[in-house]
């Protein structure tokens, strides 16, 4: 195998005395064996310092992902007390609006009504203006006269008496009923009940 090698003629190259062309040899870089011990110190600092950044940073990268894994519970702790604290704040506002709607059916009464009839008297059919939170009078009135005609039994008081058109009306105690007056009285009105 032959190699060719295509040299270009130039002016610039050296020639010897009988005029024919010296190829000159390819110059070496060298360095000293000093600059190379020193060079090679501070590349093994700088990997070293390089090192311990990527350690550290990875250091510092588990702990905010521990962080993190921190703040995910505490967020979630956070997040579940928002939720019962919002049911607790739903809680007492429909409380609330009961109590305005018991309130205004109780007053648009005409007399009392035992604490324990109170589910009797239909306050969920009692509107509330969103804006202002009163009672509408017209859902009042109506729900008040629905109760009247189902459980009028139940309201005390403020009620004319079940007494018989005969039964003496006395004023400033002119006049009594006799024990038998009495007795035949009370008998008339149990059988007209």
């Amino acid at each position: 195998m032959t190699e060719v090698v295509d040299q270009v003629v130039s002016d610039d190259q050296p020639k010897d005395a009988s005029g024919s062309e010296v190829i000159a040899e390819p110059k070496r870089d060298t360095v000293a064996y000093e600059t190379h011990r020193k060079l090679l110190g501070e590349k093994k600092t700088v990997q070293k310092k390089y090192d311990d950044l990527v350690a550290l940073n990875k250091a510092g990268q588990d702990k905010a992902l521990a962080e993190q894994g921190e703040y995910k519970d505490l967020y979630g702790q956070t997040k579940e007390r928002v939720e019962a604290l919002e049911t607790e704040l739903a809680d007492a506002k429909d409380r609330q609006d009961n109590f305005v709607k018991l309130r205004a059916v109780l007053s648009a009464i005409d007399g009392k009504v035992d604490q324990d009839y109170y589910g009797h008297l239909g306050i969920d059919n009692v509107l509330l203006d969103p804006d202002t939170g009163e009672v509408d009078k017209m859902s009042v009135s109506k729900v008040v006269e629905a109760f009247k005609a189902k459980h009028s039994v139940l309201i005390q008081g403020n009620r004319p008496a079940n007494l018989p058109k005969n039964a003496p009306q006395y004023a400033n105690g002119e006049k009594k009923l006799t024990k038998e007056e009495q007795n035949m009285r009370t008998s008339e009105l149990m059988r007209s009940l």
